[in-house]
């Protein structure tokens, strides 16, 4: 009687550290110290009321998305800069779009800022 021949479909991983190799754990914040954490959503505040107040723009009105899309496909950036202005934003930010959609990327203030908020919407 023969047996059927079956490899390990899965192959052997070897670790790239010797044993004896201990990892140094990462440091860690205070869990107790939650001010750096509340500065921060604070900061966010703002941005997200306008990122709000622009999406609500290109939602309900047709002709807004219409000019943002027509300017984009032009290449016509300060022209589409100028129209998110009109849509209530006032925080810094820089702007990308391509064929497939517009990307918003909110900057931080200030050196002390410690938030990035990124919109990305497909055409």
């Amino acid at each position: 009687m023969t047996y059927p021949f079956y490899s390990n479909p899965y192959p052997v991983m070897y670790s790239p550290y010797p044993a004896w190799y201990t990892r140094v754990p990462m440091p860690t914040t205070d869990p107790g110290n939650v001010e750096q954490f509340q500065y921060a959503a604070k900061q966010l505040l703002t941005p997200a009321a306008e990122m709000h107040q622009f999406m609500n723009s290109v939602a309900f009105n047709p002709g807004f998305a219409k000019q943002i899309k027509e300017s984009a496909a032009q290449n016509k950036i300060q022209d589409v800069k100028n129209l998110i202005h009109t849509a209530g934003i006032r925080t810094p930010y820089t702007v990308g779009f391509n064929p497939n959609g517009i990307t918003l990327q909110f900057q931080p203030a200030g050196p002390s800022s410690c938030f990035s908020i990124r919109l990305a919407l497909c055409w």
